[in-house]
C-alpha cells in the first residue's frame, strides 16, 4: 500500500502546487490563499495538517478568553478538523492554531476530491469560530473556498467521491466488532454502542459520507464548583488536542451539576482498509489519551499545591 508522504506528494504535483520541504521533514504548502503545514509519515498511513495562529484575541480580555475556550470545545465536537489555543507571551495573544488528522494512503477512492474536502474541513472551523466569536467572516474568504486556483481537487471531485450507504459500513463495522468480541447493540438508527476492553463506545453512521464517528462518552467527570479542577481540565485538554489523533471535549451537564469529558476520532470505512486493523489502532488511541489525561492533570495537581 503507498503510505501518506508519497499520496500527498502526488496529490500537491497533479494540483501544481509546489510544497517547500522544512528541515523536520514537513510540507509547507498554500490551499486556497490560506499556509498549511503538512506532518506525513514515510511508512504510516496517518497526515496531520496543521493551520497555525490564524486568529488570535488579547490574553487580558478574560471574557474574550474565556468563550473562545468554549466555542473551540463546542466546535471540536463536531468539526473534521479540530483547534487548539496558545497564549503567545510576546505578543500577548490567545491564538488559535486548527489540526486536521485524517487517513491517507493508497487506494482511497478519488483521493484528489477526498484530499480537498479534508482541507475545506479547516476552512469551515474558520467561519465557525469567527461567527460565534462576532467577528466577520469576509466575502473574499468565501470566494477563497469557491477559487480553484493554487487548490489541489476541486469541490467536483468531491460530490464524485465513491461513498458506503449506512448499511455497508454497519455491516463491516459490525463484522469488525465481532472478530474482536465485542458486545453490541443498535441502539438508534445508524447508532452502534459497544464495549471494548470494558470502556462504553458509540458509532455514529453517515449515509452520505465514508465516514463514522467514534465517540468515547463521558470517561471523566466533575462538579461543576470544582472551579481549579475546571482550569486544569481546559488545559490539560487543549494539550491532548495537540498531541493526539483523537479530539477531547467537554460539556457542562446542569442536571448531574457536573462537567464530562467526551473523546472523538472519526473513522474513513473503505474497501481499501482493513478495518479490523485500523480498528485496534484508533481504539488505541483513546485509551493512551486517557492515560495521558490522568498523568498531566496530576502533575498540575502536583504543582498547584507546591505554588
Amino acid at each position: 500500500m503507498t503510505h501518506s508522504r508519497e499520496v500527498l506528494l502526488d496529490i500537491l504535483k497533479r494540483g501544481g502546487v509546489e510544497p517547500e520541504q522544512t528541515e523536520d521533514g514537513r510540507y509547507r504548502f498554500v490551499y486556497k490563499n490560506e499556509h498549511l503545514m503538512a506532518e506525513v509519515s514515510e511508512t504510516g498511513n496517518l497526515m496531520r495538517i496543521f493551520d497555525y495562529t490564524w486568529y488570535g484575541v488579547s490574553r487580558w480580555d478574560v471574557e474574550k478568553v474565556t468563550h473562545l475556550q468554549q466555542v473551540i470545545s463546542l466546535c471540536n465536537t463536531s468539526s473534521r478538523a479540530k483547534s487548539v489555543y496558545v497564549f503567545d507571551d510576546e505578543d500577548d495573544e490567545m491564538n488559535v492554531t486548527t489540526i486536521l488528522v485524517t487517513p491517507l494512503m493508497g487506494g482511497i477512492p478519488n483521493v484528489d476530491g477526498y484530499f480537498a474536502a479534508q482541507l475545506d474541513s479547516i476552512l469551515d472551523v474558520h467561519r465557525i469560530i469567527l461567527k460565534e466569536m462576532g467577528e466577520p467572516y469576509e466575502e473574499e474568504e468565501e470566494e477563497k473556498k469557491d477559487s480553484p486556483e493554487d487548490s489541489p481537487g476541486t469541490d467536483d471531485n468531491v460530490e464524485q467521491m465513491e461513498v458506503k450507504t449506512s448499511m455497508e459500513m454497519k455491516g463491516e463495522i459490525i463484522r469488525a466488532l465481532e472478530s474482536l468480541n465485542c458486545q453490541w447493540e443498535e441502539s438508534a438508527p445508524e447508532v452502534i454502542t459497544f464495549e471494548y476492553q470494558a470502556e462504553s463506545f458509540i458509532l455514529q453512521l453517515s449515509e452520505d459520507t465514508c465516514y463514522a464517528t467514534l465517540i468515547d462518552p463521558s470517561w471523566y467527570s466533575f462538579s461543576i464548583d470544582d472551579i481549579e479542577q475546571l482550569s486544569m481540565m481546559k488545559d490539560v485538554i487543549n494539550d491532548l488536542n495537540w498531541y493526539f489523533s483523537t479530539t477531547a471535549s467537554y460539556s457542562r451537564y446542569d442536571k448531574q451539576k457536573e462537567f464530562h469529558i467526551h473523546t472523538y476520532l472519526q473513522l474513513l470505512v473503505l474497501d481499501s482498509i482493513d478495518l479490523r486493523t485500523y480498528f485496534i489502532e484508533t481504539m488505541r488511541e483513546f485509551f493512551l489519551t486517557h492515560h495521558r489525561f490522568y498523568k498531566m492533570m496530576a502533575e498540575r495537581m502536583v504543582d498547584n499545591k507546591e505554588k
